[in-house]
């Protein structure tokens, strides 16, 4: 018997050893396979298959989509997808309508019980009877809060104090930024924390006008939000 090259500890057969094809596989499995990533659907079932674990040893869950290294006590979490970043391609317009609803570029899929920091710059235009509300959607539980950064809603020119105030609920409410007519582009820069609970999901800008009116508010191309795992 020999070791591999890459001091591994992965016994290989020789040529001048008996053939044993099935101890060959065997060995080669045995060696190769826990020092790959090995997938489970579950927590539970990696426990049920991996009952004595050794550090190093590195595991995939499907149910969670997040990847874990045994560290001689206990499994840690990598920091799988850190960073999550949107942007749009194109402009997205809305017309009559205060219901907010998702952007259509600007969502993320989060995972469960986990803290991010937000941030992002939304460039936009609108009447400025009209104003720009938006809020965000995120999985079951979710917490957080946020500020928009914005102007506030009763700015009468260009040159104008921002909006201060915040919502501590970052799934509850929408906020309101000003705005000054069609073509008058403005921008605005949300930040804040989003913390999920037990539940996975997606995780969206909700936007639309904060009064009806005919003139379009228009969320524009290259608006973006980011979302940092921490």
């Amino acid at each position: 018997m020999a070791t591999d090259l890459y001091g591994q500890g992965i016994t290989l057969y020789q040529n001048t050893e008996a053939p044993n094809l099935e101890m060959m596989i065997k060995n080669l499995a045995d060696g190769v396979i826990p020092r790959g990533v090995m997938r489970y659907s579950s927590a539970s079932t990696r426990a049920a298959n991996l009952t004595s674990p050794v550090e190093g040893m590195t595991t995939w869950l499907q149910d969670v989509n997040r990847m874990y290294v045994y560290d001689g006590s206990a499994w840690q979490e990598l920091p799988y997808n850190a960073k999550l970043f949107a942007y749009k391609p194109s402009n997205t317009s809305r017309t009559s309508t205060t219901s907010a609803t998702a952007d259509p570029h600007l969502t993320f899929t989060l995972a469960a019980n986990t803290t991010y920091t937000l941030s992002g710059l939304l460039v936009y235009d609108a009447h400025d009877a009209a104003d720009l509300k938006f809020g965000f959607t995120g999985p079951a539980g979710t917490t957080g809060s946020w500020w928009p950064g914005g102007p506030d809603s009763s700015m009468n020119a260009l040159a104008y104090s921002p909006r201060w105030g915040a919502i501590t609920d970052v799934t509850s409410s929408t906020m309101v930024v000003g705005a000054q007519g069609s073509g008058t582009i403005l921008a605005c820069q949300p930040t804040g924390l989003v913390i999920t609970s037990g539940t996975p999901g997606t995780f969206s800008l909700v936007w639309a006008q904060n009064a009806s009116n005919a003139t379009a508010t228009v969320l524009r191309t290259h608006s973006w939000l980011r979302l940092d795992r921490m």
